[in-house]
């Protein structure tokens, strides 16, 4: 035959004690008076709260933090890019290497579409145009969209 736990004897012990405390107050008769109830439920609580405590005290670490997950790693769809130079004037061509085909990309730029001009496979030139500020490079692709890991530099 296999022993309960002396957590789970205690918690269920003190919940024990603590219904009783309070099915004596609810029914039609009071059957507990004032002093005796309140006996029952310092008992009642303190074997509760111990069980409590024990049982948390012994729990693996694990269980006792709240883990936030991680999210996962893009799989399959996510693509990376490359450009040169990373400082150019108004007017000027900036070239990009892209792990995806070229025609299925847009170009972006402070969050404005590019005109591109394919080159081959995934390699591709966007013209600054004028009037344009520093800003970040971004590609999307299907509705994803990548940005540049530093930004372009514009002298004007």
């Amino acid at each position: 035959m296999q022993m309960l736990p002396i957590t789970t004897i205690l918690i269920a012990a003190g919940l024990l004690v603590l219904s009783i405390a309070i099915v004596s107050r609810f029914g039609s008769k009071i059957i507990l008076s004032g002093r005796v109830l309140a006996c029952f439920l310092v008992v009642g609580l303190s074997l509760f709260v111990a069980g409590l405590y024990l049982h948390l005290k012994e729990a693996p670490v694990e269980t006792k933090r709240i883990v936030q997950p991680r999210p996962s790693p893009p799989t399959g769809d996510a693509f990376t890019f490359s450009f040169t130079p990373s400082k150019v004037a108004w007017g000027q061509v900036v070239d990009i290497e892209a792990s995806v085909p070229a025609d299925s990309v847009t170009v972006y730029l402070n969050g404005l579409p590019l005109i591109k001009k394919n080159l081959s496979g995934n390699k591709l030139q966007v013209t600054i145009p004028t009037n344009t500020k520093d800003g970040y490079l971004e590609l999307e692709q299907d509705g994803k969209r990548v940005r540049a890991a530093q930004p372009l530099a514009i002298t004007p």
